[in-house]
């Protein structure tokens, strides 16, 4: 989540080493880059500061990152952090897609609100065609929002 300063702050289950690549996952097909290049800068002694409690990321480690390059415009304040530099690719449904593990199937980013936030998801595409759910995070803007969520994707 971009920070009161500009800056951007991050918060991952596994550690991350300092001076580690890695990606800003925007899934929004609306939002005008799909991913941005940074690095990991510090290791945070608190969390990552929010307008709201983030009670799903108490405890979690938080990092300073930074943007490889200049600020680019038009980022949205909260994203997905992926560690690696997997290339990223917006298909023309508007879904944001890399095959992250190298097994030749894509993984598909997603974000969509409920509740009073956001629910931020990874998925892997199989053969098929069918998505399975990879990942599931939680950002909690504490207010109500309109739903944009379809089934299974508020992580329930």
């Amino acid at each position: 989540m971009r920070d009161a300063e500009g800056g951007w702050c991050a918060t991952v289950a596994g550690p991350l080493d300092v001076g580690a690549r890695v990606t800003l996952v925007f899934p929004d097909s609306g939002s005008p880059a799909v991913t941005r290049a940074f690095r990991v800068t510090r290791r945070r002694p608190e969390p990552c500061p929010s307008e709201f409690p983030q009670l799903s990321l108490e405890g979690v480690p938080a990092y300073d990152v930074v943007a490889d390059g200049p600020a680019a415009g038009g980022m949205r304040s909260v994203a997905l952090l992926v560690a690696g530099s997997a290339p990223w690719r917006r298909d023309p449904d508007g879904a944001a897609r890399a095959d992250l593990d190298g097994d030749g199937r894509s993984e598909e980013a997603r974000v969509c609100a409920a509740d009073e936030g956001e629910h931020f998801t990874l998925w892997t595409i199989d053969p098929g065609g069918a998505a399975r759910l990879r990942w599931h995070g939680y950002y909690d803007w504490g207010v109500i929002v309109d739903q944009t969520c379809r089934a299974g994707e508020a992580g329930r």
